[in-house]
């Protein structure tokens, strides 16, 4: 398990149980909404999602479409470049669409990426790349080793 440093350790408790407690003001809060080129990847959108309004619509569409959300990181590999750090990690996530009868769920490599702003890492983007399940699974993966 990699050290993670106290503001990252915030910042992604945050994260996580803002989407646990389905509060878009916490989720918003973690965004430097001064910064003028905010992106938002959100694996289940075909389109990036740029800009602060956009971003604070997207948590507003989601958290009503969604009875409950489960979010969970684990931290990979984090630093930082200049002003910016970033972390790479890998995502979990559960959760009870009103639409749908059963429970959604799912796995992805996410990446942040945030500067410090009033003492505290903000924001500055997010990527959810999410595992595709045609490669996912233990025989492919065996059946794609060119060493077998």
């Amino acid at each position: 398990m990699i050290s993670v440093p106290t503001e990252w350790h915030h910042l992604l408790s945050e994260f996580c149980q803002a989407w646990r407690t389905h509060d878009q003001d916490r989720l918003t809060a973690l965004w430097d909404d001064s910064y003028p080129d905010l992106i938002y990847i959100a694996e289940e959108r075909r389109h990036p999602i740029i800009g602060w309004e956009s971003i604070c619509s997207y948590y507003r569409e989601t958290l009503a479409l969604m009875e409950w959300m489960n979010v969970k990181i684990k931290p990979i590999r984090c630093s930082a470049l200049g002003e910016v750090m970033w972390l790479i990690g890998k995502g979990t996530w559960a959760g009870q669409n009103r639409t749908r009868p059963s429970i959604s769920g799912g796995f992805s490599t996410v990446c942040f990426l945030a500067r410090k702003r009033e003492d505290r890492l903000r924001l500055i983007q997010y990527i959810e790349a999410p595992l595709n399940a045609r490669y996912a699974r233990p025989a492919r993966y065996k059946a794609t080793d060119p060493s077998s």
